[in-house]
């Protein structure tokens, strides 16, 4: 079945603009010729609504008109402004602008009702300049009173656009932060991450297993390869993080090639999520230092993933000494690595993602981490 969606204004965004405008001086012309209508009716006065309608709503429709140079004025000088150049522009454009609107005005549209108006107060014998200062005198304050609610209201406009912009800007800039922070962080890893690797291969040489140097460095090279190219993405799936893990443990594996023992329970449905590159390693690499380097029992690392709803669940566990012991213990002084996962997490989620060091159910640490589920 073919789904339809919603059509596209083709409207040019200025045309709706000005379409926009005239429909609301329209509205408001409307509700005053309403209104000026029926208080002539009340006062017995013989004038049909169209006549009324044919006076009064020019005066509205010539202030749509004048509301776009209206708008460049407010946009240089938007109301609010603690300036007393500003306050003065807008006294000195209200008047012009309100004696624009009745030198227009007053010849095409009303002249025969101000006729009337101006006999009353001078008699017969008028001039036009004795019909423009009736005109004056009942138009004037009513049009500054139009040109000031006009300003009020384009300013509260140029004000919210502007804020947005700021919005938007502040909203670029903490994203450029943010990114700037998460490649400083990824850099910090990946020396810290070589020195550890080098130190394996120190390890091997000074116990005279010399083969074993050159498979690690061997495989040095292919993660440098890997650390590089994890460098050009933010986030890569789980199953590429854990690949990248795999790698590294086959380097650990020569080195506690009679002890290490890596068991994995990934759930497959897990394996696309999205995870920041190289979150798993310092974590990996926790628990080779702290509990299986440190511990000649222990030797056992267990890897874990799940989907838990919204979440990724990701869990590393050894049998080594216990979140009790060293740098495990919670609130201690964790290293480059674990500090780096919590500095990266922040970064990228917030306070949707965590990193919890708790006993495991056995013997050992297991290295919880949670984070918000997301694919490609």
């Amino acid at each position: 079945m073919t789904t339809l969606s919603p059509a596209k204004s083709t409207i040019d965004p200025r045309l709706r603009r000005v379409l926009l405008v005239f429909g609301i001086w329209t509205l408001i012309g409307s509700v005053f010729t309403v209104n000026y209508w029926m208080a002539s009716e009340a006062r017995g006065e013989s004038t049909s609504f169209l006549e009324t309608a044919a006076r009064e709503m020019p005066l509205y429709l010539l202030w749509a008109v004048l509301t776009f140079p209206l708008a460049v004025v407010v946009r240089r000088h938007p109301l609010g402004r603690k300036s007393w150049y500003s306050v003065g522009v807008h006294v000195g454009s209200s008047l012009l602008f309100s004696l624009t609107n009745i030198l227009v005005y007053l010849p095409v549209f009303a002249m025969s009702f101000l006729l009337e108006r101006a006999r009353g107060m001078h008699g017969e014998d008028l001039t036009y300049g004795a019909v423009f200062v009736v005109a004056v005198q009942l138009y004037l304050p009513y049009s500054m009173m139009l040109y000031w609610a006009t300003a009020a209201a384009q300013s509260a406009l140029h004000y919210r656009e502007r804020l947005r912009k700021q919005e938007v800007q502040a909203s670029a800039l903490a994203g450029q932060l943010s990114a700037a922070r998460l490649d400083a962080l990824k850099m910090q890893l990946q020396p810290h991450f070589l020195f550890n690797t080098l130190h394996s291969v120190g390890a091997l040489a000074r116990s005279g297993r010399s083969d074993e140097v050159v498979s690690v460095v061997t495989g040095l090279s292919d993660l440098l390869r890997r650390v590089l190219a994890a460098g050009q993405a933010s986030e890569v799936t789980l199953a590429e993080e854990l690949r990248f893990v795999d790698r590294y443990l086959e380097i650990e594996g020569l080195r506690f090639q009679d002890r290490l023992v890596v068991a994995r329970e990934l759930d497959p449905a897990s394996l696309d999520a999205l995870v920041p590159s190289l979150i798993l390693q310092p974590l990996v690499e926790n628990a080779m230092r702290h509990a299986i380097e440190a511990d000649a029992d222990a030797g056992r690392l267990l890897l874990r993933s799940r989907r838990d709803g919204d979440q990724v669940v990701i869990e590393v566990e050894d049998d080594g000494p216990g979140p009790g012991a060293g740098i495990h213990k919670a609130g201690g002084n964790e290293g480059i690595g674990l500090a780096n996962v919590r500095a990266r997490l922040a970064e990228f989620y917030g306070d949707a993602a965590s990193l919890e060091l708790v006993s495991a159910q056995v013997s050992g640490t297991l290295a919880r981490l949670r984070l918000p589920w997301r694919t490609e």
